[in-house]
């Protein structure tokens, strides 16, 4: 049986580079888009056709067919928000977005063979000038409607406490995709 596990890590430092604060929050909140990226690969070279997606907007639409996946060095995009409403399978967007859609600065992936694992680590950094407390963070993946770039979200995470980012910090996120076999 395939695990999948999300999780985002957010991290405060001071100005030594020194962690005075984090938090790591537990999802297993895979939402209907990331299902529709699943379907589309199946779609698309059966029999052409593809997945409807619901972009960050809102705006339902079916992803291009002649671009099975393929994003043009487009990166998937991290954003943290402020609501706490929880997760619904149907959410395409955080409840209320204080940074983000950006584009991530890093990833790393690494594969376990022995135990039949892969991560997925993605990362961005924000700085707030004022304390700020977050509740939720999202990820979303680049794919095209017809010549046009489009972004989904794909998790959302909602965390059980407010998060609170003080005035004039940086707020490192590590947003984790995890694939294993239970």
């Amino acid at each position: 049986m395939l695990d999948i596990e999300s999780k985002v890590i957010l991290v405060v430092r001071d100005k030594h580079n020194k962690e005075i604060k984090r938090k790591e929050a537990k999802g297993n909140t895979i939402l209907k888009n990331f299902m529709r990226l699943i379907e589309h690969i199946f779609k698309a070279p059966i029999d052409g056709s593809s997945a409807m997606f619901i972009d960050i907007n809102g705006t339902s639409h079916l992803y291009h067919y002649s671009y099975p996946l393929y994003v043009n060095g487009n990166k998937i995009k991290i954003a943290i928000g402020s609501d706490n409403t929880p997760v619904s399978f149907n959410d395409y967007n955080l409840g209320n977005i204080l940074k983000g859609w950006e584009d991530v600065i890093s990833y790393e992936v690494s594969y376990d063979d022995v135990n039949f694992k892969g991560t997925f680590k993605a990362y961005k950094s924000w700085t707030f000038t004022e304390e700020t407390d977050i509740w939720e963070a999202g990820l979303a993946f680049p794919y095209y409607k017809s010549s046009e770039l489009k972004y989904a979200m794909v998790d959302r995470i909602v965390l059980d406490e407010a998060f609170t980012v003080p005035a004039n910090k940086t707020i490192d996120v590590y947003y984790i995709l995890e694939f294993s076999k239970k």
